[in-house]
């Protein structure tokens, strides 16, 4: 499992966590909610530099992580499409702003960059092809639970972390089979792999339905412009 580096500060009238049926959801199995722990939980980091680099990335554009490899090199296929409003440019698809936030989460050079933001550390590199009008996540080096976690499991992951992040939307995370009879367990293991964005988990398959909202970055001329950063808008208008 991944090696927790927080502790987590919990209101104690936080209702208990729920399995919610397939026929009682959108999804069509099984999820468990796990907002009572994600939505009423701080992080409190007992290292005073992933406290800092949690919150480190209200200015990177990412280009700094490009070419880091993955500490656990072991690549999945994948066979994953999202829609795209024409070109999906390079930049940020996912910036953290606080300590609950675990992901930033670039596009670059025609990889998905996932960084696990209180190490500051590539723990995914994402294969991505453009077409017209969709991209499709080809293969992914890396992982984002555990050193030898299922490739199903990868692959599960990576489309949570872009619908949830990226775009946003309600999604259940991926859930180890082991923790399937431990609800508590199992919520406190969301918050810690992905903090307050994991609203609901399960330990099954969810078919995979096209999103409504095409991805979108935040481009480097727009983190340019947005930080007033002159060398650097000039750079992307001339490209």
């Amino acid at each position: 499992m991944a090696e927790l580096k927080s502790m987590f500060r919990r209101d104690p009238e936080i209702g208990e966590i729920k399995w919610i049926e397939a026929a009682d959801n959108p999804w069509g199995v099984d999820v468990l909610d796990v907002r009572p722990m994600t939505l009423g939980t701080l992080s409190v980091s007992i290292n005073q530099q992933d406290a800092v680099n949690a919150i480190s990335f209200g200015q990177d554009d990412g280009t700094g992580f490009i070419g880091d490899e993955p500490p656990v090199s072991r690549r999945v296929d994948v066979n994953l499409q999202f829609p795209t409003d024409r070109r999906l440019a390079d930049g940020a698809l996912f910036i953290p702003r606080e300590m609950e936030h675990k992901w930033a989460i670039y596009h670059h050079c025609g990889e998905f960059i996932f960084v696990q933001n209180w190490l500051r550390q590539v723990k995914a590199v994402a294969t991505v092809e453009q077409h017209s009008d969709h991209i499709e996540v080809t293969s992914v080096n890396g992982g984002f639970g555990w050193n030898d976690e299922n490739p199903e499991f990868t692959v599960r992951a990576l489309e949570f972390l872009l619908r949830t992040h990226a775009l946003g939307a309600s999604y259940p995370a991926p859930l180890p089979a082991s923790l399937e009879l431990d609800p508590q367990g199992a919520a406190s293991w969301c918050m810690a792999t992905f903090g307050n964005r994991a609203e609901f988990a399960t330990p099954h398959r969810i078919a995979h339905i096209d999103p409504d909202q095409p991805l979108r970055t935040f481009s480097l001329l727009h983190i340019a412009v947005a930080h007033r950063v002159v060398a650097a808008i000039e750079a992307r208008l001339a490209a």
